[in-house]
């Protein structure tokens, strides 16, 4: 049986963000973004809409906050809390690829770092945009668009060259 793959998990940030002296919380505002992204475009699995039918349906319908459903989670986000292509995607876009770039170049601004992004619905919807867009052109097959560039000239143990 294969291990879950976890993309990403708030307590990898904790250390970053106790060492700005913010609310614990927001060591999961980066992955709240995406998270919330998922469970509008249905890409959560079975299991995670029948164990808090309650919650997954006022995320949906915009009555709960995705950050309150997040914490139930252990704060983790993993592939197999994923549908086929919501792990397809995420695995080219939020893990390979440009997400972490986009979310800094659409929210930070000034800020000190990413852990100062406010999650709400105002940044929520500037990066939804972009996510969206990115998401399409994943979807008509611009890998490019979505993901860093993963080939190098030459493989890498041929630094020379």
């Amino acid at each position: 049986m294969n291990q879950p793959k976890a993309y990403d998990k708030s307590k990898w940030h904790d250390e970053a963000v106790a060492q700005f002296g913010l609310p614990e919380e927001h060591a999961s505002h980066h992955i709240v973004f995406f998270f919330r992204w998922c469970i509008e475009h249905d890409f959560l699995i079975g299991w995670l809409r029948t164990e808090w039918p309650d919650d997954y349906t006022a995320v949906r319908e915009g009555r709960l906050n995705a950050l309150a459903y997040f914490e139930k989670l252990d704060r983790c986000l993993i592939d197999d809390m994923l549908s086929d292509e919501g792990n397809a995607f995420a695995a080219a876009y939020y893990e390979h690829g440009r997400y972490i770039e986009d979310l800094t170049g659409t929210l930070k601004g000034s800020l000190p770092s990413e852990y100062h992004i406010p999650f709400n619905d105002d940044t929520y919807g500037r990066l939804k945009q972009l996510i969206d867009g990115r998401y399409a052109a994943w979807k008509a097959g611009d890998v490019a668009s979505v993901s860093k560039a993963q080939s190098p000239k030459h493989p890498w143990w041929q630094f020379w060259k």
